[in-house]
């Protein structure tokens, strides 16, 4: 049988079916089995694949478009910039800029939500260019470290999970704090709240007083969400509670 956080997660789910596009930059030859693991981690993984499609440029099929616009483009198309750096800086264009950094500046001007992950502990083994672009990209990025493909997929994870709790795209408060979905005030019985001041007031010195509002009273005990109910809000004052959460 179903519990009542676990419907409430499958109709977060099946009322958030979107898709987050994750653009993969790294230098490819360096770090192609990264790059690949990332790819197919994401498309495997049964909570990722739901919501997240990486890109990675060396699948896309040749079209009579230049390199570098093509790629920009494709930046400016993903949610998130995800930058596997490791050793070697990568080939430069006539600028002496790699892609990898030009991918890196397209991301930031266009303010996408930017995670990089760092192959290996020794920093003195980068190319000089490459140091340069993870000081510059340290202070206003996610940034972690991995020495394994195991140690990226598990940092890769934590990453994108926190997303998707910062974005609201998953209840990742506690059930009793999240808002009930679909409950409105209308869902709450003010006869209820009405019949709980008095005697909160007289057992514990509730401090507001009778003919109160129902929504200032929810306010007060913290059982509001915005402006919607929360889960407790619902099992404690709920007309009908069980056509929220069944089991209730």
């Amino acid at each position: 049988m179903m519990t009542s956080t676990s419907m409430t997660m499958m109709t977060t789910i099946s009322r958030t079916m979107i898709t987050i596009g994750i653009f993969v930059s790294s230098v490819q030859k360096e770090l192609n089995e990264e790059r690949t693991a990332v790819r197919d981690y994401i498309k495997t993984d049964p909570l990722l694949r739901i919501y997240f499609e990486p890109f990675l440029f060396e699948h896309v099929p040749a079209i009579d478009r230049e390199p570098e616009e093509l790629y920009l483009s494709e930046v400016d198309g993903c949610t998130i910039y995800l930058g596997i750096f490791g050793n070697e800086y990568g080939p430069e264009n006539k600028q002496g800029l790699s892609p990898t950094e030009l991918e890196f500046e397209r991301a930031t001007e266009k303010s996408k939500h930017r995670l990089i992950f760092l192959k290996g502990k020794d920093d003195k083994k980068r190319h000089p260019k490459m140091q340069k672009l993870i000081s510059r990209a340290t202070p206003h990025v996610v940034r972690r470290r991995f020495t394994t493909i195991d140690e990226l997929k598990k940092e890769l994870y934590a990453a994108l999970v926190q997303f998707l709790c910062d974005s609201r795209i998953l209840p990742c408060t506690p059930f009793d704090e999240s808002a009930c979905s679909g409950a409105t005030l209308k869902d709450i019985s003010d006869e209820k709240v009405a019949w709980l001041i008095p005697v909160a007031k007289k057992e514990r010195g509730f401090p507001l007083n009778p003919g109160t509002p129902t929504e200032q009273v929810l306010k007060h005990l913290n059982l509001l969400e915005g402006a919607q109910p929360t889960n407790a809000a619902i099992l404690l004052f709920g007309i009908k509670p069980q056509k929220f959460m069944p089991t209730s």
